[in-house]
Order: structure tokens, then sequence, then C-alpha cells
């Protein structure tokens, strides 16, 4: 199957095998190339049908391959929807065998134990071959008696995962059959005919359909879904050893992946739905959410009449319902009280409520999108603030506004910063007519408009909104202007992505989420200016913030029992007032003394030595401990700088810190790379580094990178944040502890060409001698210096060919992953080893790298919440606050780095907050300032002009290099 000269077809007829025998063959090639966890065992989220997805090692390659050209023969040959319905049969069948449920009868593997023949003594059990052992019941039973006890765990209706390689079992009861079953991290052949064999089919059957829904009978569909939530709900029911371990994740899993619609309610659906809402309410609480979305689900039935005005959020099963509505000519919204009102409190229906924002949040398609819960809000903000395209003429002295569909028939401009005098000129009528404007002029026929702004303004210098105060009625609106609405959810539900949520987020004040009820009814227009959501319609971001509002105003306020489903969405603030809680607690107050030579360190950045002992990180490693790095404050360190004059007030220790950031950005220092994509100026994050050394002496000194992590940590406890340039696949590690070749390919385009040409050439089947002319590939792989690594015994002289290809790209994959891995791995490692807690599920490695480097653009309105003045006229402050706002960002960060030592801002919620103080050196007139960054404090002469002053400013904040002048 993994021969690419050979079709699949060609391979099925020699074997006269048919689909019933490809289902078991394909279903044997997923369990033997899956990701088995000691820990929960089936891991939900790595999914090998996706071909981005490498083997999970490469000796696997040959089922990966295998795998995927099974995949494209079905989807080439039309045979998806046969085939699916062979692997559906075969899948209940395995769920109705009481012994796939712990392992078949005459497992070649599996240990069968009668607990009659050992009531009164222990049995031990030893396989130097084993990893580890599997215990389960053997048989179904509905009590929870315990049976035996294994190395001192207790079994009963429950899994037990034994890390270990020698059992010793005693015996408790003598009901039930043992089954042990063994596990070599090695090889999964002895999982097959297992419970882990059922719940790998049924992971993979849910994939599969998933991405698939197209080629399959709506009506199959429907029955695939009411049938396997059954199945998960009998397993659950009737006490399955792993289904009653593990059921939380498998409908977690379902749900997610496979969401019911509210027609699927039906039958022996509805039968299973009636019994478990009273078994739930007496046994584990493992249906209780389910209940509450299956609950909202059944509640859709009542909105079949708006549904009916929307058929593209209708699903073809759902099409006899629907008919019953055909006769309707008038729209009438669900009231707010039925879905999600304008206010809510504790008292209101959070339950529902909450649901409904999954609901919205969540799906993957308009069939299952809530959209009914949206009408009244984006009728209000499409009337409220109509959807218009702008151009500026004139050099910037005429704007030209057209309405794309409503146009209200009065209107008016409202400005960010001022309110400018405009006038209109003129506007043209939809016959396209060009009409003089007058007051008596109503805009019901005219789609375009002119207006003329007064003084020395231009309009690309305004941020507005065009608001309207006209109303119409709702229902009535969203009809004649349908297409739009569904245009704008198709938006939301579909093409929406996690960088626009965060957008919306943090246009919205976090004192919104602490009051005790949440208003919804506000006005959208402060979405306008986010250069982050330019281009979208006000109404359909109004839209979004409903179901993101609800939901972190619930997190605030702990309404939220489960809230790992929300983590996308919460707003960055939380997860980082969590994350530094976490951190904080884990404090201590000792403050080591250091002494620096951070001009050898100069001279180790700037390559006239290689020594990396004079590196800075080096330096502190050999003077302090990673578990001493745990002071808090914003000097938590006392330095002295060898050869240099200063006393450690504060100011030397963050310049300490400052240095370390320098170390972690030249390539001089050993400890980083940049991107292979730098190297080759191709692709994304050219300006990246990477941990990867470019000092041999480092490519086995795991303690450097350990401090390196403690050190990274250190910086997220003090606040003292700075601006570290690593590529996104580093945070994405320390919160995952993973690396994919997705992130390879993201800082390696050239490899990533390089594989995906080699898998093009593959599919399309081209001949040895085609592939030969086209490729010159030895089983040799570039590292990301550009160095290159055999991948076998005889790399430089074994050539790739068509037959050997997937075995080169599975080896050089894995070479690349591993390359990354181990250094990130060992930086990670001292990155925890100061959180007692460890990661939290909500942090994400976005607010990770918040955290640790603050908001790389220092904006006027941040800075100037933290300014204080000290004996500073009024008229002197005004021309402080003229110098930061015309400052650019890059400007105002070297105005912090000269008052402060810091690099940029700490994070709100951060533990060391400061203010930056501005006082008075008014002995000087139109001088330098000077500053003293152990006190945050900026000495400012008295300035006799704007240009003086912001001349004198900027020299010196420009030149602030030395440390000493201040």
């Amino acid at each position: 199957m993994n021969d690419n000269s050979i079709s699949v077809e060609k391979i099925m007829n020699f074997f006269k095998l048919n689909l019933e025998g490809l289902v078991k063959i394909f279903t044997t090639f997923l369990l033997y190339n899956d990701k088995i966890l000691t820990t929960t065992l089936v891991d939900y989220d790595y999914n090998i049908l996706d071909k981005s997805t490498p083997p999970k090692s490469a000796k696997l390659f040959q089922y990966k391959t295998a795998i995927d050209r099974i995949v494209d023969y079905l989807e080439n040959s039309h045979k998806i929807d046969e085939f699916t319905e062979i692997y559906f049969n075969m899948l209940i069948e395995r769920f109705n065998n009481v012994h796939f449920h712990s392992a078949i009868d005459l497992h070649p593997s599996a240990v069968v134990l009668n607990p009659k023949l050992f009531k009164s003594h222990k049995i031990m059990i030893s396989r130097p071959d084993v990893t580890a052992w599997i215990a389960v019941r053997g048989c179904l039973d509905p009590t929870n008696e315990i049976i035996c006890k294994i190395n001192d765990e207790v079994l009963s209706n429950n899994v037990l995962i034994l890390n270990t390689n020698k059992l010793t079992i005693q015996n408790i009861s003598d009901q039930s059959y043992i089954v042990l079953i063994p596990f070599n991290e090695m090889s999964n052949e002895s999982l097959i005919g297992t419970f882990i064999d059922l719940a790998t089919s049924f992971k993979y059957f849910v994939r599969f359909i998933s991405s698939h829904m197209s080629a399959i009978k709506p009506e199959s569909l429907q029955m695939y879904r009411q049938k396997l939530y059954v199945s998960v709900f009998d397993s659950i029911i009737g006490n399955s050893s792993y289904f009653n371990t593990f059921g939380n994740r498998v409908l977690t899993f379902l749900t997610k992946n496979l969401p019911v619609l509210y027609f699927d309610i039906t039958g022996e659906f509805l039968q299973r739905l009636n019994y478990i809402i009273k078994w739930n309410a007496t046994h584990s609480k493992v249906f209780t959410n389910i209940i509450k979305e299956i609950e909202g689900l059944l509640r859709d039935r009542i909105f079949g009449a708006v549904k009916s005005f929307f058929p593209e959020f209708s699903d073809k099963s759902e099409s006899d319902f629907l008919k019953s509505f055909q006769g309707y000519t008038k729209l009438i919204l669900p009231s707010q009280e039925e879905t999600i009102p304008f206010t809510i409190t504790e008292k209101s229906q959070l339950d529902k409520i909450l649901n409904y924002c999954k609901r919205l949040l969540l799906a993957q398609d308009m069939k299952s999108f809530p959209f009914y819960c949206l009408l009244h809000f984006w009728a209000i903000a499409a009337m409220k603030l109509p959807c218009f395209d702008r151009r500026i003429l004139d050099n910037g002295k005429t704007l030209q506004i057209k309405f794309r569909y409503y146009i209200p028939k009065k209107f008016h401009f409202v400005f960010k910063q001022s309110n400018a005098k405009y006038e209109y000129l003129c506007s043209i009528t939809k016959d396209g007519n060009k009409v003089k404007w007058t007051d008596e002029i109503e805009t019901a026929n005219h789609n375009e408009f002119f207006i003329n702004l007064g003084n020395d303004a231009s309009w690309s210098m305004l941020e507005f909104t065009i608001e309207s105060d006209e109303t119409m009625d709702a229902g009535d609106f969203i009809l004649q202007y349908r297409d739009y609405l569904v245009s704008d959810m198709k938006m939301i539900c579909e093409r929406w992505n996690k960088n626009f949520d965060m957008a919306i987020l943090k246009c919205i004040p976090s004192t919104t989420f602490e009051s005790k009820e949440i208003e919804l009814n506000f006005n959208p227009k402060i979405f306008a200016n986010n250069p982050k959501l330019t281009g979208f319609p006000l109404a359909l971001l109004y839209c979004r913030s409903i179901p993101l509002l609800i939901v972190n105003w619930m997190k605030n306020h702990n309404f939220i029992a489960d809230s790992e489903v929300f983590n996308d969405f919460i707003t960055p603030v939380f997860k980082l007032n969590s994350f530094l809680q976490i951190v904080s607690a884990n404090s201590r107050l000792e403050v080591p003394n250091l002494k620096i030579n951070r001009e050898n360190a100069r001279k180790l950045r700037e390559g006239l030595v290689k020594d990396v002992k004079f590196s800075i990180i080096s330096q502190i490693r050999k003077q302090i401990k990673i578990s001493n790095l745990k002071n808090e404050s914003d000097q938590p360190w006392k330095v002295k700088f060898a050869g240099e004059n200063g006393l450690d007030m504060g100011g030397l220790a963050r310049e300490l810190v400052s240095e370390v950031s320098l170390d972690l950005r030249n390539p001089n220092c050993g400890f980083v790379c940049p991107t292979p994509n730098s190297i080759s100026q191709v692709g994304y994050y050219r300006d990246k580094f990477i941990f990867v050394p470019t000092n041999n002496e480092l490519r086995s000194n795991k303690k450097l990178y350990k401090s390196i992590g403690g050190l990274l940590l250190l910086i997220i406890r003090t606040g003292l944040v700075q601006e570290f340039d690593f590529a996104p696949v580093v945070w994405r590690f320390l919160v995952s502890n993973k690396v994919s070749i997705e992130d390879i390919y993201e800082i390696d385009v050239n490899y990533k060409n390089t594989i995906e040409s080699l898998k093009d050439a593959i599919n399309s089947r081209i001949s040895e001698d085609e592939f030969n002319k086209q490729f010159n590939l030895y089983f040799v792989v570039k590292d990301s210096l550009g160095q290159d690594h055999s991948l076998n015994q005889n790399g430089t002289s074994c050539k790739v060919s068509i037959s050997n290809a997937n075995e080169y790209i599975a080896l050089s994959n894995e070479f690349r992953i591993k390359e990354l891995q181990k250094y990130l791995n060992w930086v990670r490692i001292g990155f925890l080893k100061n959180i007692k807690e460890g990661i939290p599920n909500s942090l994400d490695p976005d607010t990770l790298e918040f955290s640790c480097c603050g908001d790389p653009e220092c904006s006027y309105e941040n800075l100037v919440k933290i300014v204080r003045f000290e004996e500073i006229s009024e008229d002197q402050q005004s021309i402080f606050f003229k110098v930061i706002q015309k400052f650019t960002p890059e400007q105002r960060a070297c105005l912090i780095k000269f008052a402060t030592g810091r690099s940029r801002l700490p994070p709100s919620g951060s533990s060391n907050q400061f203010k930056f103080t501005v006082d008075s050196n008014g002995a000087q007139i139109d001088k330098l300032p000077t500053s003293s960054t152990c006190f945050h404090t900026l000495h400012m002469p008295r300035y006799t002009s704007f240009d003086n002053a912001y001349k004198m400013i900027s020299i010196a904040v420009e030149n602030t290099e030395s440390f000493e002048n201040t």
C-alpha cells in the first residue's frame, strides 16, 4: 500500500480485496501509527489523517503513506459514502461486542486472570519487553465493586495504566476476570483487538466523516451522529471501563467534531436522553454538559419559522421540518428573553445563555450556527452604523462616501479626536444624477456623497464613523438586507480567527467584566478605529463581540464550571493575571549578589572573542542556581559591573536583565541562531531566532539552556519585560511541549517547498527517470544552520528515488523536529523549575510572549498613564506631552529605557507596575535632560518652546547607551 508506483486499485484487485477488507486494513494502520499516551491512552488531539501530520516515528512512514494513499483512492474513486457505511457498521459491531471493551477472546498478548484461582494469594508478572501494563475488568458490570489491587492501586470499573514491566496482583473479589494488556512504546501491535482499538477506530471514524461531510448523504450523516452518541451513552451507562474512566474526554471530542443538530434528537437518541437525565442525577456528572447542550438544541425547534427564511443555515435533513413554515411572509424575530437578553445578571438563565455562546463561538459551519441569537444585535448595529466605503480626494480635503446597502435618510459624522468642521457638497442618486446638497434633500434615493473638510485638516488624518438615528422594524430591515446578514454570519462562523477575537477584546475596557451585570446594548463604534479590524462591517464585529463579552464576564465572576473549552476566547488580561498569580506564589525575597564583566560580553557579541563563558548568561549561571531566581521585585539581584562606576539602587539590576536579552538576540553568543528563512531571505520570521546553538560547545550544555529558561521566568516574575525576537515556535513549545512539522515549515520555507515538491512528485506517479531529473537528493538533510546530516549509514551515497521518497520525507521531518525539540526542552525544564503548579491550561503562546516581552509598541496612551509630574508647571507638562505624542513608538521605548532602565512597559497585572516621574531641573534651560534610572525619574530642564524640547529630549533618549552618566 505504501508503494506509489502501484495504484491502490491494482493492489486490491491482485489480493481480491473488497472495501470491507480495506476498512480492516485502514483501521489497523491507523492504530499502528496512532500516538498512545501513558496517561489517557488515546490522544484525541493527534490526527494522523491530516496529511500535514508526520508519523509519530520515522519507522512508521510506510503506514502513514498507506493511510494517505487509501484516502486519496476513496476520494478520487468517489467511494467515500460506501466506505464510510462499511466502516460505521464495523465500529458499531465493536461497540456492541462486550469483549471489545477489554480484549477480544484468545487475544495473543493479553493476560487474562481468573480471580477464583488465586483468591488467597498474590500473583506476580514480569515481562522485560513491556513499557507499561494496562489493566481493566474483563466484563461490563453495573457495580463499582473493587476487583483487585495491582501494585497497590485499586482496579474497579476504571482503567489502570501502570508504567512498569512488573506487576503484583492481590485479589479481592472473584466476580470478574482481570485483563492485563502489555504495551511497548515502540509498537502498538499488542493493542489490536482491545478497547484501545475500539477507541481509536471511533476517534478516526469521527475525524473521517467530519472531513468528508459533503461526500456523504445527509440522511446517512444524521444516522451516524445519532448512533455514535447512543453507543457512547450506552458504553458509559454500561460501566465500560474505558468510557467510564475517560467519558468526559470522549464526549468533549465528539461534541466538538461532530455536534448534534436539533433534528437528531428523535427515536433511540431521545430515549437514551430521557434515561441519562435520570441516570446522571444519581451517578457521576459525566453527562451534565451534554444534557445542557441538548436542552439548548431542543429549544431550536421553536425557531423553525425563523430558519425557514434562511435556508443557508439549514441542513438538507431539516427540509421536511422546515416545509411546514413555507407560508410565512413576515419575519418575526425571537424575543431577547428566548435567546440572549440585552442585560445579563447573575439571576439570568446563565446555563442557557452560555450554551448559546458556546455554539456561536465554536461553530465550524453554518448548519450548526445559531444565527437567530444575533438577529436583533445585527439589525441595531447595521441601522445605527451603516456600512460604507470611503475615498479621499483633492489632497485630503474631500471625502467620497458610498453606502454598501442600507442608506439612512439622515446621518452624521462622529470623530474620535475632535469635532471637525465639514460641509456637504453634493450627492449622486441611484440613477447617477448629481444633486447639490440642501437640508431638504433626503438620502433615500442617493448612495454617494461628497463632503468637504474645512480649515487645514485632512480626511486622511481623521478617525471617524458615520451614525444614524433612523430606525425601522428589525424583521423588515433584516429581510430587506438578508444577503448582507448571511454574508456577515458566514464570515463569523467559517472564516474567522483568534486574532480578530483578541482585537475585539482589546477594544473593551476590562472594567466591563467587573460589574455585577453586563449591558450588551452598547454602541459598536468602539471597534471602528482598531487597525486590526479595518474593513469588517461594524454590525459583524458587534455580533461577534456578544458571545465574547458574555463568556469573559461569566469567567470573571466564576459562572463557568468548565472554562477550558473557552480558553481561546478569554481576554489575555485574565489569562495573564492567572499565570502571574501562579508565578508569584513561588517567589521569595532573596537578593543574590553578582559581579558581571559586561565588557567581555560585549566582545563576545561583536565576535572579537569566541568563548561562551564570557556571555552574560554564562556569568550568571556560575554565580546563581536556577532555584535562587525567585525574587519578584524589580531588583532581583544586586549587581556590580567590573571596571565600571555605579552603585546599584535598582538601575544596574534592571540593566543586567536587558543585557540578558542581548545575549539571546545575538548569534555570536552561541545560544540562538537566526531562522533558516533569515539565512535564505524568504518567507516570514526572517528577523526571529530559534534555540539552536551556533557554538559547538553548547551542543550538549543542558545546564546553560536550563538557566535560560529560569531567566525567562525571572523576567516574567519581575515584570522587567524585554525584547526577545523568538520565532512563534519557541512560545508554543514552552506552553505545549510540542513541535510539529508545521512549526518547521513556517521558519524554513525552502525546506517546506522541497518536501511538498517531493510529495507532489510521488502523487503524480511520474517515472523514476523523470523523478531523478527533477530531484538530485541523497539521504542527507540540512539542519537549521544549513549544515548537512546523513539520515542513515549510507546517507551521502544513498540516492532518493520515487520508491524511497516517503522514507526520506519521514526521516528528514523527524530529524528537523528533534533538532529543535532538544534545546527547547532544556529551556522549558528550566522555565518550569520555579513554577510549582506548572503552566495553566488557560495560558496560550501569545499571552506567554506578552508576559515576557510586553507590548512591542509603546503607545502614547499607555505612556501617559504612568507619567507623574513633580514641580513641573502646566505649560511644561503640556510641552512634554506634545513631545511624547510626536515621538514614534521606538522613541518612546528609548525614553523608558533612558529614564527607568527598562526596555518596555510591564504588562498590566504584573507585580511591578510603576510610575515614571518627571521632575524639574529648572536651573537649566533648553539643555539635555538627565535621569535617575534607580528611581524611574527624568530630570527635565525648562524649555522655551516645543521645538527645543523635542530636539533635546530626542538627542538624550536616542543616545542612551552608557549608564554611567545617569
